[in-house]
């Protein structure tokens, strides 16, 4: 195609359809490289979630381990958030019983202290015996936003380990 006034070169250049074309691949992509950016957060702070309550069982299932076995059922019940009644603090350990007792109470300031801003929102730690084997779950209330600015929705999720 000639350009117009006769100097025999052709035109050069993008038509509007092209750069509509190209707009759309690119602002596709970019789309779709946000949802990626939410699902890595999302993915990262389950994975954050999951190793604090990892920790916080192998915390009371070495605690069990390192007192007298026959007290080993002493540990079982439920303590963390809302749970009534709450464990006491013993104050001073004077015998095998009491460290139940005050391994029981800073298992559950340490569940209540977990509820951080990634953490582990409203956890409970559940101990429970099934004739030999021991089971620590703990079950806290996950947050996963769904987009920014959007609504929030909160899912139990848990975490178990038997001994």
């Amino acid at each position: 195609m000639e350009c117009p006034g006769g100097t025999g070169t052709a035109a050069r250049g993008f038509t509007v359809v092209e750069i509509l074309i190209a707009l759309a691949v690119v602002s596709f992509g970019l789309l779709s490289l946000g949802l990626m950016q939410g699902k890595a957060v999302r993915s990262v702070n389950d994975a954050f979630q999951r190793s604090q309550a990892t920790a916080l069982a192998a915390a009371i299932v070495e605690r069990m381990r390192a007192n007298d076995p026959a007290l080993l059922s002493r540990y079982v019940g439920q303590v963390g958030h809302a749970i009534t009644p709450a464990i006491a603090n013993p104050g001073s350990v004077n015998s095998a019983a009491q460290r139940v007792q005050a391994d029981l109470y800073e298992w559950q300031q340490s569940l209540a202290s977990s509820g951080g801003r990634a953490g582990l929102y409203q956890a409970v730690g559940t101990i429970t015996k099934n004739g030999a084997i021991y089971t620590v779950t703990i079950t806290w209330q996950s947050n996963t936003q769904l987009a920014e600015g959007a609504a929030s929705t909160i899912r139990t999720a848990a975490f178990s380990t038997q001994f």
